[in-house]
């Protein structure tokens, strides 16, 4: 029997299908991925309830909210206090991951030695930033809630942006000679130049979304991505979408 998989988004994109549906049919898997527009929390409850979809991948503005409709937790979505991967175990329900989780904590192991800044107040800003209280890692925090966006780009070696915002070129923090690290979490970011041409490490949204991908594909299907096959499919997504 085909099984279905999914994510609920308030705005879907087109990264999950194409990743999950190349993976599916490259590994001769019968399943689909289909993204599902959700506008209220409510959506979602008579979703899961429904218990149609083997596996769903959760969106902002739902990671949090939706832990309350979890059966139970994996360390990892208790840890981060949010869950990005909902996997249905028999008829008790959803069990809640956070691959989340992992791809912070490898990224967060290319920080370089000094200042980091966050940006964001979302369920992403306090991921980064409570896994970097664990680590003992200073940083400040920047969002229009803590009255300091106009500081967002203060001088810093770690940039951190977790908003929908984006990074700008022109923007000022690239003028700035101590940055040395750039996280920019959109999937499809506006700093589009050739990593070679940064004088700084850079990381986009789809770096950060293999990391997930991975891990959610594995608690999903119990399959192993190879990393020829992320590369084939990266390589394809990103002719798609040029």
């Amino acid at each position: 029997m085909r099984k279905s998989f999914g994510s609920i988004a308030l705005n879907p994109g087109n990264t999950g299908t194409f990743f999950y549906n190349f993976a599916f049919r490259e590994l001769s898997i019968d399943a689909n991925y289909t993204a599902i527009k959700c506008v209220e929390l409510k959506e979602i409850k008579e979703l899961l309830d429904k218990k149609f979809f083997q596996g769903l991948s959760v969106t902002m503005p739902f990671k949090q909210q939706v832990l309350k409709l979890c059966n139970s937790l994996d360390k990892s979505a208790t840890l981060a206090q949010s869950t990005n991967t909902l996997l249905l175990e028999g008829a008790s329900g959803y069990t809640g991951f956070s691959t989340d989780k992992t791809a912070v904590d490898v990224l967060i192991k290319k920080l370089v030695i000094g200042r980091t800044n966050i940006i964001g107040d979302g369920a992403m800003a306090k991921l980064f930033k409570s896994r970097l209280d664990d680590l003992g890692y200073e940083y400040n925090l920047f969002s229009r809630k803590l009255n300091n966006w106009e500081q967002r780009f203060d001088d810093c070696e770690n940039l951190i942006n977790c908003t929908p915002v984006g990074l700008n070129m022109d923007s000022v923090v690239f003028q700035r000679k101590s940055l040395q690290f750039v996280l920019d979490l959109l999937i499809q970011p506006k700093l589009v130049l050739s990593k070679k041409q940064h004088r700084f490490v850079y990381f986009t949204g789809i770096d950060f979304y293999k990391i997930v991908f991975m891990n959610q594909f594995k608690i999903y299907t119990n399959q192993e991505i190879s990393l020829d096959l992320l590369s084939l499919i990266i390589k394809m997504w990103e002719r798609d979408n040029a």
